[in-house]
């Protein structure tokens, strides 16, 4: 089995990073979707209906309320795959941590498990060698959040 670890500490984002709950409504699922909706449109796409997953639990062990969102923004015939962690500040959503996982080119998501402080997700990536339709590399993909971080672990699976 091949590892390689990344530590990211840039966050991609181009809408606002902060969501008021009350703004949204009074849950996290609100502030959530409003926030996807508000970068949707920012770069000129949509979220891919009924493909947005989320947890809420404590991820980067600060005892404080965290959810972790797994959603897809559809532009130009392909959807893009993001993971973004928001944090709860009293009555505000703040988006945290943000990644590119997965779309065209990059990788196709197979299966994501919400796990104790990590989300696994499983996909298949470009190896080089097939058409851009057709990712035939197994990797799974660990996030968590070490020191502030979002923190990537990319695991190839061998036979």
């Amino acid at each position: 089995m091949y590892s390689m670890h990344v530590a990211l500490s840039f966050v991609f984002a181009v809408a606002s990073l902060t969501v008021d709950a009350e703004e949204a409504g009074t849950s996290a699922k609100a502030a959530i979707d409003t926030f996807i909706k508000r970068q949707a449109k920012a770069i000129g796409g949509e979220e891919s209906d009924g493909r947005q997953t989320s947890k809420l639990f404590d991820f980067d062990g600060l005892r404080e309320p965290d959810v972790a969102v797994l959603y897809w923004i559809s532009k130009d015939n392909d959807a893009t795959a993001y993971l973004a962690v928001f944090e709860s500040t009293g009555k505000t959503w703040s988006m945290t941590h943000q990644i590119r996982l997965g779309g065209r080119g990059l990788r196709q998501i197979t299966n994501a498990s919400f796990l104790d402080r990590c989300v696994s997700i499983e996909c298949l990536e470009f190896s080089g060698q097939e058409p851009l339709s057709s990712p035939s590399l197994p990797v799974t993909i660990t996030a968590t959040v070490q020191n502030g971080l979002l923190d990537i672990k990319r695991t190839e699976q061998k036979d």
